[in-house]
């Protein structure tokens, strides 16, 4: 689904109109050339740059629609102004629908958008299979969400791990809040959601007890700042077989199996992500000693590490 050309036409009015302004007071790049009859866009080498300044400066968004540099009318000053209310940030492309392509947040709480595409609809735009990481800012337009035209890919591998989370994400999101349509959006109080993995859980009051967030406090091979540079590492097993972890650049989703280890309740898993922006995978075990758990993780065809994590909840 894509804007009609009027509306299409209407857009690119506006939003190049802004971007001008932003480089005019920003001086990102060099300006295109005048023109008195139209206005005339970014080389697409520059839209990039200017885009990326702007959103460190949405105040200049109240500055243009005060100076009204363009003569525009009062309706298209209000459409301009109501892209304070931007979402800007990673996101799967997760699945094209009649009515628009469905964009996950990358970041959780996951978040499903509704998204209009401009000229050409995203099955054209995005020529690889779904899903699709990228990077793009999300517009309120005429009621609907589009895309700001720019949309910038990573060229990875998704794996089966992160494609069944991403399916889990999406319907939860679908659950708690639908999709999201329009913009501004608002969590409101999330919808309780049924417990899954209810086998699981009658297995874990008698079973491993690994069930839970483990935050890493040491590693062999990565020093605790290296360990927590993104985020705080971590380790999580869930009580439907699954999991996450993240440490360093390295993260992935779990598929693990409950065992024992010297006599000691364990997991054994496997995984699947990154190595930064690399796809990778590989295999781990961890078994509770007291109140920590120590394992092993390995990276396929590359390092691996002891490590020691202490519970940070349920």
């Amino acid at each position: 689904m894509n804007l009609d050309p009027g509306d299409c036409e209407l857009f690119f009015k506006l939003h190049k109109a802004l971007m001008l302004f932003v480089n005019q007071r920003l001086k990102v790049v060099k300006p295109p050339a005048k023109s008195v009859k139209v206005i005339l866009p970014f080389p697409p080498e520059d839209r990039l740059k200017v885009r990326d300044a702007f959103l460190k400066h949405l105040d200049l968004i109240d500055a243009f629609v005060e100076e009204n540099p363009f003569k525009l009318d009062p309706e298209e000053l209000d459409t301009v102004r109501s892209w304070h209310d931007l979402v800007a940030g990673e996101f799967y492309v997760f699945r094209h629908l009649k009515k628009y392509t469905v964009f996950l947040t990358a970041k959780e709480p996951t978040v499903a958008y509704g998204v209009v595409a401009l000229s050409d609809p995203f099955e054209e735009v995005i020529d690889q299979e779904l899903p699709f990481l990228c990077k793009t800012v999300l517009l309120p337009f005429q009621g609907r969400i589009v895309y700001d035209g720019l949309l910038s890919g990573y060229n990875l591998i998704i794996g089966s791990n992160i494609r069944r989370e991403l399916n889990d994400a999406y319907n939860d999101a679908k659950k708690r809040h639908g999709i999201v349509t329009s913009l501004p959006w608002r969590a409101e109080s999330p919808k309780a959601l049924p417990k899954r993995g209810i086998v699981r859980q009658e297995r874990d009051k008698r079973g491993s007890g690994l069930i839970g967030r483990w935050r890493i406090t040491w590693m062999e091979t990565w020093k605790q700042d290296y360990v927590d540079e993104e985020v705080e590492g971590f380790f999580r097993f869930d009580l439907d077989g699954t999991g996450k972890f993240q440490f360093y650049c390295v993260k992935g989703g779990i598929d693990y199996r409950e065992v024992e280890r010297g006599g000691k309740p364990a997991v054994e898993f496997s995984w699947d992500g990154y190595d930064g922006m690399v796809p990778a995978s590989g295999r781990g075990w961890a078994f509770i000693d007291g109140d920590n758990i120590e394992g092993w993780v390995f990276i396929h065809l590359d390092l691996d590490s002891a490590f020691r994590a202490v519970r940070k909840g349920r």
